[in-house]
């Protein structure tokens, strides 16, 4: 399995067909032909439908069948909505309840009639069972007149209502109920709970919203008031309601004309895999899977995602094709696994990986290409960015030599400090105003020039400083570098320093040229000394941006490594908020307490995960679960047979996949632990 993991997609939850019991306006001479032609041309397209009628499912038995034969090619998920009237008046008819229905089970039709017979309405002196054959007969029982079955089912089911109480207690003792059907509520006035006004039924109408996991409501501020953001706080929702709740929003189609157009053109968006488990783990996480509107919420700039991954030329990585998520990602395995590996081959294509680490030692780095650089050979790596871009290189660094326009280098170099310049004072006033860990800090950036050793470089290593010139002895380039050089390097703008090297350049070239250890004659030797020479020249590693942290005070390098590790790290993901380039993270979890990393991670993750693709590996359950993970990539190894590099192998999904949901319970500490813990936290029954 390799899923793109939880990715948005269009729903219409609330859509009638030909032959509903209720206003069927849908006529013509083919109206099913026309039906499905309309849900099929439908932008955007549908992708999860729910077929909506009155309490039956026959119109979702019909819609069933045409989509086996080949219609709503574009429907990858197809379930019932059985609505129902409560006997609760609202302002201008009674209140609608949705029964969404799991179509994961092949009995699940034969099971919602079972239990829609165990719901009961009595009129007449008698009791009437909701089904057809009694809704036939309580249709005829209160217009004697009625002779048609067919017109006496619709009399019947505008008489018929379902008792609140009746209902919910059914739903309580159906095992299976609770696990295949979720309960949706009309939010509105005419129809919906919203239209409980009496102070008498104020209780009533609490119950009812607290009984439902879902809203059908369109609005923002019905949006806002069930997430906490209005009237009531998230604590407030949770005690009075049983938590925040997804509002979703459908055609309420019952005509043609209106077939998947809702009004205003706001949409209905779930973010999931196209199953009813996207609808169960939105009822989880309301705010970041469910959302209504013309588009779905946009997290990073397409431009600065990476679409797909794609390592070449390496026969030890047996899954050389993986789609990434836009949104958070999570790489977790056990270790050995070839987490880290697959973060440092995605950073490699990013030209994250700074030319020092191929230098370090192999026996010793940190880096898994720096330690594997003898052994990948020629193989390489493509990165697909959302704006179809690609990017890429060797995966043994050879790439990390070639020169760049001196200009762009320092371009970055400012553009670090430029950005650390400006973000610091609205910065620290909105971290003082968060609270915790980071109001605790100050922060101060410079731009530093270490002009003796770019000098050292130059005259150790690349002139002869013993010939009679200019730049003869120990000292003289330092000098003038210092004169002409180091103002401009330290503050000075890109196009200032491109001026100042091209003076000293026009100055000094020719002089610089004398000191050549090589004679030009010899022309293999120049050669690769003017290359030598011009990458030390052009060369920006020896200008850093500096910036001191004091924590409460204190230098940050004084403190303990549990307490700086978690204050760099938040300090990073808040002063990161303006960049929308991919964030690669191994194991940010690491010297921090499981308290530390619920209070003070999770909430910044989930913020950074809005606004850019974020790349985790990690070990850490609260870090995959309490932050909503959109794709979990799951890492296996198996050994090699010749002492080579081991085979990796990566399986990818959403937390609504039950094979995902597995792993991560086995694999990551406290897996099960943090998937009660949270559901625990959000008043929901959590089948896993």
């Amino acid at each position: 399995m390799i899923g793109r993991g939880s990715e948005w997609h269009r729903w219409d939850p609330h859509v009638h067909g030909p032959g509903t019991v209720l206003n069927d306006q849908f006529g013509g001479k083919d109206r099913w032909g026309a039906y499905l032609d309309a849900l099929e041309a439908c932008t955007p397209a549908i992708e999860a439908l729910a077929i909506t009628d009155y309490y039956s499912t026959e119109v979702y038995e019909e819609v069933f069948r045409q989509r086996a034969a080949g219609r709503l090619p574009r429907v990858k998920l197809l379930f019932p909505n059985v609505e129902l009237r409560l006997d609760v008046a609202a302002r201008s008819g009674f209140v609608n309840v949705h029964l969404l229905v799991s179509p994961e089970d092949r009995d699940h039709v034969d099971q919602i009639r079972r239990f829609l017979s165990r719901l009961w309405f009595e009129a007449h002196g008698e009791r009437f069972d909701c089904t057809p054959a009694d809704l036939i007969r309580l249709g005829k029982a209160a217009d004697p007149s009625i002779k048609d079955d067919r017109a006496a089912q619709v009399h019947g089911a505008t008489q018929f209502k379902v008792n609140f109480d009746a209902l919910r207690e059914t739903y309580k003792v159906s095992t299976w109920a609770k696990a295949n059907i979720r309960i949706a509520v009309a939010g509105g006035a005419g129809d919906g709970s919203s239209g409980v006004r009496n102070a008498a039924d104020a209780t009533l109408r609490q119950e009812i919203e607290k009984f439902a996991h879902v809203i059908f409501a369109g609005s923002p501020a019905q949006r806002d008031f069930w997430l906490g953001r209005r009237d009531v706080d998230v604590t407030q929702l949770q005690v009075r309601y049983g938590g925040q709740k997804p509002c979703l929003h459908g055609s309420d189609a019952h005509s043609l004309e209106t077939v998947g157009r809702p009004e205003g053109d706001r949409f209905c968006w779930v973010k999931g895999a196209l199953t009813f488990d996207a609808l169960r783990q939105a009822c989880i996480d309301p705010e970041g899977r469910a959302f209504v509107g013309l588009e779905p919420p946009r997290a990073a700039t397409p431009s600065q995602v990476i679409a797909q991954v794609d390592i070449e030329g390496a026969p030890w990585v047996a899954t050389n094709r993986l789609p990434l998520n836009p949104g958070l990602i999570a790489i977790i395995g056990a270790r050995g696994s070839g987490k880290t590996a697959l973060a440092d081959m995605i950073a490699a294509g990013c030209d994250a990986i700074p030319e020092a680490t191929w230098s370090t030692d192999h026996e010793i780095s940190p880096s898994f290409l720096a330690r594997a650089r003898p052994l990948v050979s020629n193989a390489s790596i493509k990165l697909t960015w959302g704006g179809s871009e690609v990017s890429g290189c060797y995966l043994d660094g050879r790439n990390a030599d070639d020169a760049t326009a001196y200009g762009r280098l320092f371009d970055a170099v400012i553009g670090e400090q430029t950005a650390l310049v400006d973000l610091y004072a609205p910065l620290m006033t909105r971290l003082s105003a968060m609270g915790g860990t980071l109001r605790k800090l100050s922060f101060r950036v410079s731009r530093i020039a270490d002009v003796p050793s770019w000098a050292s470089i130059g005259e150790g290593d690349l002139i002869d400083r013993r010939k009679t010139g200019a730049f003869m002895g120990v000292g003289a380039l330092e000098r003038v570098a210092v004169a002409e050089l180091k103002s401009a390097w330290e503050t000075g703008s890109s196009s200032q320093v491109q001026a100042a090297m091209t003076k000293f350049i026009a100055d000094h070239y020719r002089e610089l040229l004398a000191h050549a250890p090589f004679a030009p004659e010899n022309q293999e030797a120049y050669r690769q000394w003017l290359n030598l020479f011009a990458r030390w020249l052009f060369s920006t590693d020896h200008v850093s941006v500096k910036y001191e942290i004091l924590y409460d005070g204190l230098d940050i390098r004084k403190l303990s490594p549990g307490t700086r590790g978690i204050v760099l790290l938040l300090l990073y993901l808040a002063l990161d908020d303006a960049d929308d380039r991919p964030l690669i993270i191994d194991q940010p979890e690491e010297n921090l307490d499981p308290k530390s990393v619920f209070d003070e991670l999770v909430s910044l993750f989930i913020a950074a995960k809005s606004k850019r693709q974020v790349i985790m590996v990690t070990h850490n359950a609260n870090l995959v679960i309490n932050t909503d993970a959109d794709q979990i990539i799951v890492a296996d190894a198996q050994p090699a047979a010749d002492g080579g590099l081991p085979s990796f192998t990566y399986r990818a999904g959403g937390l609504e996949d039950a094979e995902i949901r597995t792993a991560v319970c086995e694999i990551l500490e406290g897996g099960e632990r943090a998937f009660k813990e949270r559901a625990r936290r959000l008043r929901v029954d959590l089948v896993r």
